[in-house]
């Protein structure tokens, strides 16, 4: 019953001694934004995201093009993945990141070096820098892309390093059946010096539609790169790669997808603040800083509101 005229007499206290040295005493309650450490000014400024989301976080929240929106709000599950879309997918479905990082060297996330360019005139360097990372970091690593063909078509190709033969080996995989390009494979030959022994081309149709490549080579990388991972034989590959979906099943992994996008951007709009319970405009790191502030100003009122008490004698 005490709590708030409590808060009222140490507010009223401060206030008062901020009149007597000059200062202005306002009638809003400011004491949030003195508690959170923000003017009105920094709490206007959105939060900066993270080197992780970038603007690709960004573009799902308001590109109403997106898979994302395209999916959940609009229905429309003949829509085309775009090369964002197949990147932001990745990410936020199986934890692959597809850029460099501050050095200019490939992230590797998963275990997993991750490219998805628009065309396949940039595989090449891709490729490089893979090696050069086996060469550095060990050969665990698996190259996975995601590739556009002509600009209308995705495809997925895998490449891992073999330890006893002591090469590389690479899996393709077309969702129309069709054979491995010959800039893809001239790439692979000239970076990586795989000749036509270490390349399986799966053969399997897997599409039957106009739209959906994007889908098939997202569920095509998983499974190739688990299968590399694993050391599997090409003819293991080959049978993972055997499957069908129906229309059905692939709206449900359009909503599989979409639904880990969402989640995804759900929790990089913001966690709830350690004050307030509302979003955090504050990274973790200052999240503590914060708190301990909060922690100091809120000791401060309580050993004000004692002295006045005494001088009361309440």
């Amino acid at each position: 019953m005490v709590v708030e005229p409590l808060f009222y007499l140490a507010k009223n206290y401060i206030n008062g001694k901020r009149a007597s040295k000059g200062e202005k005493s306002e009638e809003k309650d400011t004491e949030l934004q003195d508690l959170q450490g923000k003017t009105p000014e920094k709490q206007a400024r959105p939060k900066t995201p993270d080197r992780d989301s970038g603007v690709i976080t960004s573009e799902i929240a308001i590109d109403n093009n997106s898979f994302l929106h395209q999916t959940e709000k609009e229905k429309n599950y003949n829509y085309k993945l775009t090369t964002t879309d197949i990147r932001v997918i990745v990410k936020s479905k199986y934890g692959w990141i597809a850029h460099k990082n501050k050095k200019g060297l490939k992230d590797t996330s998963e275990g997993v070096i991750f490219a998805c360019p628009d065309s396949t005139s940039s595989l090449e360097q891709e490729l490089k820098e893979y090696k050069n990372k086996v060469e550095r970091e060990g050969s665990d690593l698996v190259f996975l892309s995601i590739l556009n063909l002509n600009g209308n078509h995705w495809v997925t190709l895998g490449v891992s390093y073999d330890e006893k033969s002591e090469k590389f080996r690479a899996c393709y995989c077309d969702s129309f059946g069709e054979p491995l390009p010959e800039e893809v494979s001239s790439a692979l030959q000239k970076t990586l010096g795989i000749d036509n022994s270490s390349i399986r081309n799966s053969k399997a149709k897997q599409q039957d539609d106009k739209y959906n490549c994007g889908i098939f080579a997202l569920e095509n990388a998983k499974k190739i790169t688990d299968m590399l991972k694993a050391g599997n034989l090409f003819d293991e590959i080959d049978d993972q790669l055997k499957y069908e979906l129906s229309s059905e099943q692939l709206i449900e992994k359009r909503k599989e997808f979409a639904k880990a996008l969402k989640k995804d951007e759900q929790s990089r709009a913001g966690t709830p603040s350690p004050v307030l319970g509302g979003p955090a405009n504050i990274t973790r790191k200052d999240s503590g800083v914060m708190a301990t502030a909060f922690s100091m100003r809120y000791l401060v009122i309580i050993a004000l509101v004692n002295i006045k008490l005494k001088k009361h004698k309440i």
